[in-house]
């Protein structure tokens, strides 16, 4: 089992069916919480609850947690503090974002999360090769590539912070990949160690 299948035993409406020989389960509710409160990265432990086994009475725990962090990050940088955004919890902002972000589905909005589509008349109106698509056609979508997520557009985070797309672009969303790789790390440790403890 990987990390995130032991984690969705948390949530699960009964127990494991996996069994040993002997009849006994492998792997249970309480050996997954007990290896959740034994990671000692207590931001991995909070954000695997809250991602993996939506114990989401943890989400505010997280939000604080992972803040503090993009503060210490932000401070190691010796990034500049929006003046315009003094008093508004910037960092703060950016945090929460970044982890709603990785936490969240991202499916895309024109395919539903399939990957494909259906070419439309729209398609072709829009499409610099429309002689090569046909009403009807099954496509990749390309707005997700056929990945059937799509992560939200530099404009949309931009939007979402209240800030004008080009200073995003020039200043800070370098800066926000920074704050997403420290979401991603925390995970990567929390994986790491819900794994190690559950397959001692």
């Amino acid at each position: 089992m990987n990390p995130g299948e032991l984690l969705s035993i948390l949530t699960a409406k009964v127990a494991s069916t996996e069994r040993m020989p002997t009849g006994i389960p492998l792997i249970t509710q309480d050996d997954v919480n007990t290896a959740l409160g034994r990671i000692q990265d207590k931001t991995a432990s909070l954000f695997l609850r809250v991602k993996y086994a939506q114990q989401w009475n943890f989400m505010q725990a997280l939000d604080i947690s992972m803040w503090m962090r993009v503060v210490d990050l932000w401070s190691d940088h010796n990034w500049p503090y929006p003046k315009d955004k003094i008093g508004k919890e910037f960092r703060h902002q950016c945090s929460r974002l970044a982890i709603i972000e990785n936490i969240g589905t991202n499916i895309c909005f024109k395919c539903g999360g399939v990957g494909q589509r259906v070419v439309t008349t729209d398609d072709l109106k829009s499409s610099c090769k429309g002689n090569e698509l046909v009403i009807g056609q099954v496509i990749k979508c390309p707005a997700c590539r056929g990945t059937g997520h799509k992560p939200p557009s530099d404009r949309s985070r931009a939007r979402m912070l209240e800030m004008p797309r080009t200073r995003w672009t020039e200043e800070w969303s370098q800066r926000y990949r920074e704050i997403q790789n420290l979401v991603d790390r925390v995970e990567a440790i929390g994986l790491g160690g819900i794994k190690k403890r559950l397959s001692a």
